[in-house]
C-alpha cells in the first residue's frame, strides 16, 4: 500500500512526538472532554466514546466542528469498524484495518475537502492543504521543516492526507496541543448546541460551514468560558437567520449639506441659497421615500481654514460658494483638508498650504470617507455674482423638477480620446465593451471617438458639450486654463506632432448644453486659476456639474473602467453624482464643481434586489458600516465571515471588494512607510462560498484590475459568503512583530437603490 520507508518514517515522527508528551497528553485530554464540552450533554444519536474522535477528524479536514447528522453517522460508523478511540491508534489502525482506513480516507475523498483543497494533479505540488491543516488545528501556520516534511511526504513518497493528518494530531505537543484539545471541546460544545437550540437544520451548506470555519479560527482570542459561549450563541443564531432569510432594517437616518458661501455671495446671493436649500432638501426627500431624511442650511463661511473645517463637522456634504477660502497643496485646490474635517493627520501653515496630502492614507477613521465637496464659483472676480446668480438659478429650476429636468437632456454618452500618450497602447480606446450590464445608456447611445486629426478630435468635443447630451468626456492633455488636443504621432514618443491648444477664455456665453462633463486630464479643474477650464465649462451654459484633476496627474485606461461600473452604474438606479463619489475622492486630486446632488435616473419602481450584509440592510445609499474582526491573540491569525444576501425580488448584481484601500497599526501610523513584511495585515481568503453550492476558486474568479473587485449576481434568496483575515507576523520568538489595533476598508457597490456605495469599516486588534 504506502512505501515501507515512508510507513516506518510516519511512525518513527509519531514515536519521537509522542515521546515528548504529545500523544499522552491527547488522550488526557479527551478524558476529560466530557466534562469541558458545555452544559449540554451528548445527543441521543452520537456514539459518546467516538465524539471527541470524530471532531477532531472534522477540525483536521474541514477547520469546522461537526455537523449533527455527520457526528451521528461517523461515530456509530466508526463503532461497527471497531475503530480505536484516540488518533494515536487510529493510525495504526489505519494501515491494518481496511475498513477503518475507509472510513478515515472519506474525509478527504469528501466533496467539501475536494472544494476546499483540491487534490494535485500531475505537475502541481499540495501544499494548500498542509497550511490548512495546520490552520484548523493550531491556528498558525507549519514551520519551515515541518512543511516541507510533509509535503514532500504527499508529494514524493505517496502519503495520504490521513497518514499526515492523524501524524500531526497524534504529535501535537505544547501550546499547539492545548489549543487543539481546546478547540475540540468548542467544537463538541457547538455540535452539541445544536441540538439543544433546534438549529441542526440551520448549519448546513457551504456558507453554514464558512461561518462555522471562522469560529474555530477565533478559539485563540476567546479569552474564558463566558467568550466561548457567547462567540457560539452568536454563530447558531447567526446560521439561524440567514437559514431562515431573516434581517434587520437600518434606519436611514439624516443626511445634511451645508451651503456655504461667501461673504459677497451671501450678501447678493441670499435668497437664491435659501430657496436652492428648499428646493434641493424636496427634491432629496422625494428620491426615496424609504431613504435618508436630508436637510439643507446655508451658512457665511468663516475667514479661515481652520474656522471653516468646525463649520463643517457634522455634515455630510458642502457646495463652496463664492471666494471661499480653501486648502491647497503645490498651487492646486487640496479639498481633503474639508471633506475629512475630524481628520487630525493635516500639517499646514496659516495660509492653509498643506505639507503632508498623503494623510489620508491614516489608519485613523477620521481621516477617510467624510464628506462630498463641490465648489460654485465665477470665472473670475468681476463676473463672479452674476455668474453665480445665474448657475443657482438653473440649480433651483432643476431641484423643483428634477425629472421634468432630467429629460431635457438627451440620454447619450460620448468621449472623445484625444491624448497621444505614445501610441494606441497608452490609449483608452474603445471601451464599450466594459459598459456590459450596465443600463444607464443603451449601447447606441455610447460611443468612442479615437480617430482624426487633433483639430477634428477639438472639433467633436465642442460639439458635444454644444448639444444636449447627458455626459461629455474627454481624455487629453490639459492645463489650468486651456485643453490640448492631439492627433496620431510617432509611436513610443509621449506627445504628438500633431497638437491644438484650446482656450477656455473662448468659450463664448451660453455655449455649453451637456448636463455633465468629464476631463480626465491634467489641472483642469483648478479653480484658483482665473478662467479655468473646468469653472468655464460650467458657468457658460447649462453643465451643473464638471469633474476633473486638480494637479498634474497619470490617469490610465484603469480609471475609466472604474468610473463606469463603479459610478456610472450607481447612477442609473437613481443614485446622484454625491453618492455615486461617496468616499472616492479623498486622497485623490480629482475634484467637483457644480451640483453634485444631481440624478440621471429615477430609483427603479417595482421588483428591486436588496443587499443584505451580516443580516442587516442598509437603507444610506452611500455610508460607511463598521466590521468588528475577533483578536487575533499569541501570533494567530484571526477570521471573519462576511455574508452578502440578497432578499430583495430581483437579481441583485453586487461588486465586492477584495482589496483592502486603508491598513496600518494605530491612529498615528504612516502608512508611506508602510511594509508589509512587519505590519500585520487584512487580506481576503481566495475562497468564495455560495448559497447554492457553486464555489470559485483562485484564480477563475475574477479580480479586476483596479480596486480587485469581485463581480457576483445574486438570484432572490441566494447569498455569498467571503472571508477576511487578519494576518500577523511575528518575529523569531513567535510573538506579533506590532501589536496594536488595525484598521481596512473595503468598497461594496451594488444596484439596490438603498445600499448603493457601502464602505466595510473593517478593525482588529493583534495581541
Amino acid at each position: 500500500m504506502h512505501k515501507p520507508l515512508l510507513s516506518a518514517a510516519l511512525a518513527l515522527v509519531v514515536v519521537l512526538l509522542a515521546s515528548c508528551g504529545g500523544q499522552e497528553q491527547q488522550q488526557v485530554q479527551h478524558g476529560s472532554a466530557a466534562r469541558t464540552a458545555g452544559a449540554v450533554g451528548v445527543a441521543a444519536d452520537v456514539d459518546a466514546d467516538y465524539e471527541y474522535l470524530v471532531q477532531q477528524l472534522y477540525l483536521g479536514y474541514f477547520g469546522r466542528p461537526a455537523d449533527p447528522a455527520g457526528l451521528a453517522y461517523f461515530t456509530h460508523a466508526y463503532r461497527a469498524a471497531h475503530a480505536p478511540t484516540t488518533v494515536g491508534e487510529l493510525l495504526g489502525a489505519y494501515g491494518t484495518n481496511a475498513a477503518v482506513r475507509d472510513l478515515v480516507d472519506a474525509f478527504a475523498a469528501s466533496e467539501e475537502s475536494k472544494r476546499l483543497y483540491p487534490v494535485c494533479q500531475t505537475t502541481c505540488y499540495d501544499s494548500q492543504w498542509i497550511f490548512a491543516l495546520y490552520q484548523g488545528l493550531f491556528s498558525r501556520d507549519p514551520d519551515l521543516p515541518g512543511y516541507q516534511f510533509w509535503a514532500d511526504a504527499l508529494n514524493l513518497h505517496g502519503a495520504t492526507r490521513a497518514n499526515v493528518l492523524l501524524s500531526v494530531l497524534a504529535g501535537a505537543q505544547g501550546t499547539d496541543a492545548d489549543l487543539a484539545a481546546r478547540k475540540v471541546r468548542i467544537a463538541m460544545q457547538f455540535t452539541r448546541a445544536l441540538d439543544a437550540t433546534g438549529q441542526r437544520a440551520a448549519y448546513d451548506g457551504h456558507l453554514a460551514n464558512a461561518i462555522a470555519r471562522a469560529l474555530m479560527q477565533s478559539v485563540p482570542g476567546m479569552a474564558d468560558d463566558t467568550a466561548v459561549q457567547s462567540n457560539i450563541d452568536a454563530t447558531i443564531g447567526r446560521l439561524a437567520d440567514l437559514a431562515a432569510g431573516k434581517f434587520d432594517e437600518v434606519a436611514a437616518g439624516t443626511r445634511r449639506i451645508l451651503l456655504l458661501a461667501s461673504p459677497e455671495r451671501l450678501a447678493d446671493n441670499g435668497a437664491r441659497l435659501a430657496a436652492l436649500a428648499g428646493a434641493m432638501s424636496s427634491d432629496l426627500n422625494g428620491l426615496r421615500p424609504d431613504g435618508p431624511a436630508w436637510s439643507v442650511d446655508v451658512a457665511g463661511a468663516a475667514a479661515s481654514i481652520g474656522a471653516i473645517r468646525a463649520q463643517l463637522k457634522g455634515y455630510d456634504g458642502a457646495i463652496l460658494v463664492g471666494r471661499v477660502a480653501v486648502p491647497t497643496a503645490a498651487d492646486a485646490p487640496f479639498l481633503d483638508v474639508y471633506r475629512l474635517p475630524d481628520c487630525p493627520a493635516f500639517e499646514m501653515d496659516d495660509s492653509g498650504h498643506v505639507f503632508n496630502a498623503t494623510a489620508p492614507r491614516s489608519a485613523d477613521p477620521r481621516c477617510r470617507n467624510g464628506l462630498v465637496i463641490s465648489v460654485l464659483r465665477g470665472t473670475s472676480s468681476a463676473a463672479e455674482s452674476g455668474e453665480v446668480a445665474n448657475k443657482l438659478d438653473q440649480m433651483i429650476a432643476y431641484h423643483r423638477g428634477s425629472k421634468v429636468a432630467n429629460a431635457g437632456w438627451a440620454q447619450r454618452f460620448r468621449l472623445i480620446e484625444a491624448g497621444w500618450f505614445g501610441g494606441p497602447a497608452a490609449q483608452w480606446g474603445d471601451q464599450s465593451a466594459k459598459w456590459a450590464g450596465i443600463g444607464l445608456y443603451p449601447a447606441s447611445a455610447i460611443s468612442y471617438l479615437n480617430d482624426g486629426t487633433s483639430v477634428q478630435r477639438r472639433d467633436a468635443f465642442l460639439d458635444c458639450i454644444g448639444h444636449d447630451n447627458e455626459m461629455c468626456v474627454a481624455n487629453l492633455h490639459g492645463a489650468p486654463d486651456f485643453l490640448q488636443f492631439e492627433g496620431p504621432g510617432t509611436p513610443d514618443v509621449f506627445y504628438s506632432s500633431d497638437s491644438t491648444d484650446w482656450q477656455a477664455s473662448s468659450l463664448t456665453s451660453q455655449f455649453v448644453k451637456a448636463k455633465y462633463i468629464e476631463l480626465a486630464s491634467c489641472s483642469t479643474q483648478n479653480f484658483l486659476f482665473e478662467n479655468s477650464v473646468g469653472t468655464t465649462l460650467l458657468m457658460r451654459g447649462n453643465a451643473l456639474l464638471t469633474r476633473g484633476t486638480t494637479d498634474v496627474t497619470l490617469v490610465t485606461s484603469a480609471y475609466e473602467e472604474d468610473i463606469i461600473k463603479n459610478d456610472y452604474a450607481l447612477l442609473q438606479n437613481g443614485s446622484t453624482f454625491a453618492q455615486a463619489s461617496y468616499g472616492r475622492l479623498e486622497g485623490s486630486p480629482v475634484s467637483l464643481q457644480g451640483d453634485p446632488y444631481i440624478t440621471m435616473r429615477p430609483v427603479p419602481t417595482g421588483p428591486q434586489p436588496k443587499l443584505v450584509i451580516d443580516g442587516k440592510h442598509q437603507n444610506g445609499g452611500a455610508l460607511t458600516v463598521p466590521i468588528v474582526m475577533p483578536d487575533a491573540v499569541g501570533g494567530a491569525s484571526a477570521k471573519r465571515v462576511v455574508t452578502f444576501s440578497n432578499r430583495g425580488d430581483a437579481d441583485l448584481h453586487v461588486r465586492i471588494d477584495s482589496i483592502f484601500a486603508v491598513t496600518g497599526v494605530g491612529y498615528d501610523t504612516p502608512q508611506g512607510q508602510f511594509e508589509y513584511g512587519y505590519n500585520a495585515q487584512f487580506e481576503t481568503d481566495l475562497q468564495e462560498n455560495f448559497s447554492d453550492g457553486r464555489v470559485l476558486l483562485w484564480p477563475d474568479f475574477p479580480l479586476e484590475q483596479n480596486g480587485g473587485a469581485m463581480p457576483v449576481t445574486l438570484k432572490p434568496g441566494q447569498s455569498v459568503a467571503i472571508t477576511y483575515r487578519l494576518s500577523v507576523r511575528t518575529g523569531p520568538d513567535g510573538k506579533p512583530k506590532r501589536p496594536g489595533l488595525y484598521n481596512g476598508q473595503l468598497t461594496v457597490t451594488s444596484d439596490d437603490p438603498g445600499s448603493a456605495r457601502v464602505y466595510l469599516a473593517v478593525q482588529g486588534r493583534v495581541r
